[in-house]
């Protein structure tokens, strides 16, 4: 394998998926030119394929920065609601 593919690989965080994986929470904008969308779903279609339960959402005409109060009252809200109180979640403004 060549060595750029292999350190690709290793730091890829699909790399690393597996069944025993916690719940997670996918976030991105899908103008994003920073880290392209379809990064968000190959990551999120390999977590469905190991059976993990995943969320994504997906910030219509949005950026890398998700720094909006917009969107982070989107992203606060679904954490509360659905963490049965496990998860304290709060944004510094």
């Amino acid at each position: 394998m060549d060595n750029t593919l292999f350190i690709i690989n290793q730091t890829s965080p699909i790399t690393y998926v597996t069944t025993d994986n916690s719940p997670f929470l996918i976030v991105h904008g899908n103008k994003d030119t920073v880290l392209p969308f379809s990064q968000s779903e190959m990551f999120s279609a390999k977590l469905i394929e190991k059976k993990v339960i995943v969320k994504s959402i997906v910030i219509e005409e949005g950026n890398h920065s998700l720094g909006t109060k917009k969107v982070k009252a989107l992203i606060q809200k679904h954490i509360l609601v659905n963490s049965s109180n496990c998860l304290t979640f709060t944004f510094e403004t």
